[in-house]
């Protein structure tokens, strides 16, 4: 995979190994797969404690969950120099999503005409550079730009979330594509 990378590079890329058994020579990048464990383990253990059971390894919003883990760092982990990693690339503070990861929520599907459509789903994430909500509904992951968070015991709803169909890498079972839809 990493010479398909490399054969495919419009820039210039220049492969790095390190010393073999000197771990300590990759101290930033274990630093940051540190930091992303972590934070994997504390949203999961968030979501399985709102929910009060266990997220299977099977399910399908598990790879969002990392995904999201590692662009909560991005987006709002602060390096020494008093700015996020967004901060330092995008020059602007991070959107503030305004509800949790796997939370239950509606949604109004992008492309629709009508006001008062509003469909169920899963919230997975957000798309940085558009500001749209990824969602996880029963037909697969799509990304909309409207959503309303829902309350009391139906904020987090198990069966939401175990028919959540899509992975990062297929959002959608019916298309062969891995970018998300509207």
């Amino acid at each position: 995979a990493g010479d398909t990378i490399l054969e495919d590079a419009t820039e210039q890329v220049t492969s790095e190994f390190s010393p073999v058994g000197e771990s300590a020579s990759n101290g930033s990048v274990e630093n940051a797969i540190r930091q992303i464990r972590k934070q994997i383990r504390t949203l999961k253990l968030q979501l399985e404690d709102e929910t009060g059971e266990q997220l299977p390894e099977e399910s399908h919003i598990l790879p969002w969950l990392v995904q999201y883990a590692a662009w909560t760092l991005y987006a709002f982990h602060k390096g020494s120099d008093g700015k996020t990693a967004r901060q330092q690339t995008k020059g602007n503070a991070s959107i503030q999503p305004g509800v949790c990861f796997g939370e239950s929520i509606w949604y109004r599907p992008s492309k629709t005409t009508k006001h008062d459509l509003w469909g169920n789903c899963v919230w997975l994430g957000i798309l940085d550079n558009s500001g749209e909500h990824i969602v996880g509904t029963k037909k697969g992951v799509v990304k909309c730009r409207s959503i309303k968070a829902r309350y009391g015991t139906d904020k987090y709803n198990v069966e939401d979330i175990r028919t959540a169909q899509g992975t990062p890498w297929k959002p959608n079972q019916n298309i062969t594509s891995w970018k998300i839809t509207t």
